[in-house]
């Protein structure tokens, strides 16, 4: 079972074990505080979204971990049943259709093939027991479907899910944008870029859990655009090209667990609140080019 993945790019946190052994002292007011599980019927589909144009992952909750401040405690909520992992992986409990894509016409297609990645998504400080909280944790997973057929720029698509996935929903559609579908693979600064930086660029990979690497190396040359989040307009502004391969990062930890792209567009000076969409792919999240883009940042630090 794949627990950890970082999916946010080189400096991505990771779960530190060694926490759960930690031990507070704390006032006897805090520790008559304690948290409280709901159940609620199905696990919880929190999206659909696009990889690129040859892979959908479905994101779905088996729980969560609600904190509250003040005196409630930690709510932990449980989705049940849990999503079940071997119905899950089979390519017959999906089926694509699509009234804009031939290719999806009719009955539709399944999947050539299913993987997962599962996370930790929660962890809650229950009770006190004797000399130590009681804790309870959560988790999510994201199923990768490998479709037959790559989607089109600007179709839209159904996913069917057989019920026996224990996904609350039984269908969800999603368009095939670039210029408009966030994908998970394309990973910007968020916090944004200066105009006179010399370099700007986002990274293209992403670790589909039992899969392994994402291979973009059939991107290599696709046009990568300066999308205006204000008006849409979309400009050329570079292309995608290989930087580096997978292997040992900070401390020696293999982060990325995948080769990784560049995706450059040094040469955008503009100031303003764009994203990039990469041909084939998808776009990233919104960002600033700015002059002061790092005030905030500094101030907090």
């Amino acid at each position: 079972m794949q627990v950890f993945n970082p999916s946010a790019g080189r400096s991505a946190d990771r779960w530190d074990s060694s926490r759960r052994g930690f031990r507070w002292v704390v006032p006897a007011f805090v520790i008559a505080l304690c948290g409280a599980i709901t159940e609620v019927g199905a696990a919880k589909l929190v999206d659909i979204e696009v990889l690129d144009r040859d892979h959908l992952m479905v994101h779905v909750a088996d729980g969560d971990v609600i904190h509250h401040e003040g005196s409630t405690g930690e709510e932990v909520v449980r989705y049940e049943p849990e999503l079940d992992a071997g119905v899950a992986l089979v390519p017959g409990s999906w089926t694509i259709t699509s009234e804009d894509d031939p290719a999806y016409g009719g009955s539709g297609q399944h999947p050539q093939s299913c993987a997962r990645k599962k996370k930790l998504n929660g962890h809650a400080q229950m009770e006190w027991i004797g000399s130590d909280f009681r804790y309870e944790s959560t988790y999510e997973h994201r199923i990768y479907l490998e479709l037959p057929n790559p989607m089109q720029q600007g179709m839209t698509y159904t996913l069917g899910i057989d019920p026996g996935t224990h996904i609350g929903v039984t269908s969800r559609s999603i368009t095939f944008d670039i210029y408009n579908t966030p994908s998970e693979a394309v990973h910007v600064n968020l916090v944004g870029y200066a105009p006179n930086a010399p370099h700007k660029a986002a990274d293209l990979y992403h670790w589909m859990g039992t899969a392994g690497a994402r291979d973009y190396s059939a991107f290599e040359g696709n046009t990568v655009y300066v999308v205006d989040a204000t008006t849409g307009q979309a400009t050329p502004a570079g292309s995608v090209s290989f930087w580096m391969a997978g292997g040992s990062d900070v401390f020696w930890y293999n982060l990325t667990r995948s080769d990784v792209w560049s995706v450059d567009f040094s040469a955008w000076t503009e100031p303003g609140t764009y994203r990039l969409a990469v041909e084939g792919v998808g776009c990233s999240r919104d960002f600033e080019i700015a002059d002061d883009v790092y005030r905030d940042s500094f101030h907090v630090a």
